[in-house]
């Protein structure tokens, strides 16, 4: 399943749909006026989702936010510094911060969803590194044609110890080998080109690559 925070009819939705989800929701399923998701909306529609019974079990459910795009501004909260608004880029990650907590409040409360059911957030990309969000989030100044950075990688659900794994610049080829490590399937063919972040030897000159128009970085921190 795929919880869009698109409009019904935008071409995103049709470009999820040939991965061959059994469904996908977008953001006529959950407003009136089918009006692209705010942050709120789309983590109270993940949970109306979850709470629905619909889902086959074991299932799968994917989603994205859109609230925290360049551009976007925060439609409920503001982010104060000595009384003042900092500003918009700050306000989004803040928007962002509250509406996900509310959501992980909600599912360490419902104990017949967390006994069974794992979270992974992570990003697709960092945030483009204008000045602003330089100057705002105090990143080390690079080129502004490289978009590379940190982005998270979180598993939280019941039963996981907090660990902190230095992932030394890799990729987000990474990210699908280290959830079949966690989930111990060690031993299956597949097309994954990178390592899991558990394990110390694999290593692969791919995991430090990134690839922008004509550009590429290698991003090797060891």
């Amino acid at each position: 399943y795929f919880l869009s925070a698109h409009r019904e009819g935008e071409v995103f939705n049709n470009y999820i749909r040939s991965m061959g989800f059994d469904r996908v929701y977008t953001a006529g399923d959950f407003n009136d006026n089918n009006t692209k998701l705010t942050d709120r909306e789309l983590f109270q529609g993940l949970k109306k989702v979850i709470s629905s019974g619909e889902l086959k079990e074991p299932y799968f459910i994917a989603t994205y936010n859109f609230g925290t795009h360049y551009g976007e501004k925060s439609p409920y909260w503001l982010y104060l510094k000595n009384g003042e608004e900092v500003n918009e880029l700050v306000n989004i990650m803040h928007n962002y911060d509250i509406e996900f907590g509310s959501f992980i409040n909600w599912f360490d409360s419902e104990e017949d969803v967390k006994k069974d059911t794992y979270i992974i957030l992570t990003s697709d990309h960092m945030t483009y590194p204008d000045e602003k969000y330089i100057n705002t989030f105090a990143e080390q100044k690079r080129p502004l044609n490289c978009v590379t950075g940190r982005i998270p990688f979180i598993l939280y659900g019941k039963g996981i110890e907090h660990k902190i794994i230095n992932a030394n610049g890799k990729n987000s080829l990474d990210f699908a080998p280290t959830l079949l490590n966690w989930l111990r399937i060690n031993d299956a063919y597949n097309y994954f080109l990178g390592c899991s972040l558990y394990d110390d030897k694999c290593k692969y000159p791919f995991e430090y690559i990134y690839a922008m128009s004509n550009f590429f970085y290698y991003n090797d921190c060891k």
